[in-house]
């Protein structure tokens, strides 16, 4: 889901890219993306790790990785709300 996600982010821009005038500048919207770009990135990069460990049978790290994983990654989008509403400031 989240590879899916990522190539729903790249044809977003090519077609935002190609309906809209360049700005000089960073718009909200931009932002926003860029910040769901990379959360979705980091997502599918510990999904990969995530498998390997299970392929290795290292279930009891997996465990408390899965648990951190919980609270830290609402976490993220708040923070990254939070900057986003920083910048509008």
């Amino acid at each position: 889901m989240a590879s899916g996600n990522l190539l729903l982010f790249i044809a977003f821009s090519f077609t935002i890219g190609n309906e809209l005038p360049r700005l000089g500048y960073v718009t909200v919207v931009d932002a926003y993306l860029a910040g769901l770009f990379v959360i979705t990135g980091t997502v599918v990069l510990a999904n990969v790790m995530l498998k390997r460990m299970q392929n290795t049978g290292r279930d009891a790290l997996l465990q408390k990785l899965d648990r951190f994983a919980l609270m830290t990654y609402p976490l993220g989008y708040l923070l990254l709300i939070g900057a986003i509403a920083a910048m509008l400031i």
